[in-house]
């Protein structure tokens, strides 16, 4: 008789939880179409204020959107409208670093930068040649690490490149090449750790491996 009083009651308590109602107080969402399609990154410096960015045809019309008031509002702040065969930036990551300062890295390395809180924006290519678009992390306002995937075989593929004045400046962190003729190394995600110290998650067709340096 307990054991059926029990279930009873654990029933009753899964009903009343698990209600719309109950769930609605919980947590609440609502949807906004800031753009048609292509959201690929999102960064926040505060509960306030946060970027997205992407494309609204595939690898054409760049765009950065930011908001101010916590996500109620939308404002476009970048527009990258070049088309094929002219193709746009394609953006991997965005940062907002500082008040100031947001960080975006993009393909054909490419940073696209602003210094005065999304009013203004300045393109800066950190490396000669193609490069896919791939992630970028940061520390802190000051200390961060971009990862790229060159397009060419047989030369440097993933080249890890840090900077130690809010993306202004990157230098790049000397690597072993890939040796293989077809092989493509390919980095898909990392993490700064702490200024000098950064880790990288990259695959082909060979497995899964861990870069990572303390000393840099």
């Amino acid at each position: 008789m307990k054991h059926n009083y029990f279930e009873r009651f654990l029933l009753l308590f899964c009903v009343v939880c698990c209600s719309p109602a109950v769930v609605a107080q919980q947590k609440e969402w609502k949807i906004q179409r800031v753009v048609e399609r292509g959201i690929s990154c999102i960064a926040c410096l505060d509960e306030q204020r946060c970027v997205i960015g992407g494309q609204e045809i595939q690898f054409d019309d760049t765009f950065i959107f930011q908001t101010m008031d916590g996500g109620k509002t939308w404002k476009k702040v970048y527009a990258d409208t070049g088309m094929y065969p002219k193709r746009a930036l394609q953006l991997s990551s965005l940062a907002w670093i500082s008040p100031d300062v947001i960080v975006a890295s993009a393909d054909s390395s490419y940073i696209i930068r602003s210094v005065d809180g999304g009013k203004t924006w300045a393109k800066t290519r950190v490396y000669d040649g193609f490069a896919y678009a791939k992630p970028m992390y940061f520390c802190d306002s000051l200390h961060g690490v971009l990862f790229e995937t060159k397009g060419v075989p047989n030369e440097e593929f993933n080249r890890p490149m840090v900077t130690s004045d809010g993306g202004a400046t990157w230098q790049l962190i000397p690597g072993p090449k890939n040796t293989g003729e077809l092989e493509q190394t390919m980095m898909l995600s990392g993490a700064c750790i702490a200024p000098g110290k950064y880790i990288g998650f990259e695959v082909n067709s060979s497995g899964f491996a861990i870069n990572r340096t303390t000393d840099y």
